[in-house]
């Protein structure tokens, strides 16, 4: 399950800054907003589940994604998260703002061969899928859903998705 508490000194052993929010109401849930030189670069929502009933799971939403794509940050927030995520468990990534992610996901490419889908499959996420329901962003805004699966092995250029 993902330990919020690992990942939160993960992240700031990669530099950042976390800052925790209010506690939700489900003990089991955690809320961080992850800064970068004090600029805000995203929110996180750690579920740490309840076995055996409920898989962990995280959610990553109000990305800056001008600032993730500087200096190598979107990598090492991913490498962050994979590191304490168990195979099988769920990953949330919200898209809004990632201009090139939208357009390739607007002209109907699949998630896995949009820019973000190809670093979260580096990072050892599967079974992309695009989740958007436009009922007025009671769900959040548009995400990719990934599944971790573990392994992070390099693929060779041109190998697709690697399914």
């Amino acid at each position: 399950m993902p330990d919020a508490e690992s990942l939160a000194n993960l992240l700031a052993a990669h530099g950042f800054q976390v800052l925790r929010l209010r506690k939700p109401r489900i003990r089991e849930m955690h809320d961080f907003e992850v800064l970068y030189q004090g600029r805000h670069l995203a929110y996180i929502r750690v579920f740490e589940g309840r076995p055996p009933y409920y898989r962990g799971w995280v959610e990553v939403y109000g990305v800056d994604w001008g600032l993730a794509r500087t200096r190598g940050l979107e990598r090492a927030l991913l490498q962050a998260l994979a590191s304490v995520m168990e195979p099988g468990e769920t990953l949330f990534i919200e898209y809004v703002g990632d201009r090139e992610t939208e357009r390739e996901l607007e002209k109907g490419t699949p998630p896995e061969a949009t820019r973000l889908g190809r670093l979260l499959l580096s990072h050892g996420f599967a079974g992309l899928e695009d989740m958007y329901y436009p009922e007025g962003f009671m769900e959040g805004g548009p995400k990719l859903r990934a599944r971790y699966t573990g392994a992070t092995r390099p693929r060779p250029r041109g190998s697709g998705n690697g399914y």
